[in-house]
C-alpha cells in the first residue's frame, strides 16, 4: 500500500488503531476504548522533567585499541 503524503499516512494509522482499540480483547473481554474510560478517572498526569535531568552526560576518554570504560566496563567504540 502506498500513501500520497504523511496526512493520508496519519489517516490510514488513525482508522486502524480506532478499528483495533474498538475490538474486544480475549482476555479482558473488553475493548481498550471501555477500559480506557472505565480508568482514565484513576490516571495521574507524568512529572515534568527537564531534559538535563533525563539524560546523563559525562565526559569519555578512547584508548588506544577504540574502548571505553563505563560502569566498571570496557566498551568497544565504533570508530
Amino acid at each position: 500500500m502506498e500513501v500520497e503524503s504523511f496526512e493520508g499516512l496519519d489517516r490510514l494509522l488513525s482508522q486502524f488503531t480506532d478499528k483495533c482499540n474498538a475490538r474486544a480483547r480475549s482476555g479482558l473481554l473488553k475493548s481498550p476504548h471501555e477500559r480506557f474510560e472505565r480508568e482514565k478517572d484513576y490516571l495521574r498526569p507524568l512529572p515534568e522533567l527537564e531534559p538535563q535531568v533525563s539524560f546523563k552526560f559525562d565526559i569519555r576518554k578512547v584508548s588506544h585499541d577504540g574502548y571505553i570504560s563505563w560502569e566498571g566496563n570496557y566498551c568497544p567504540e565504533p570508530l
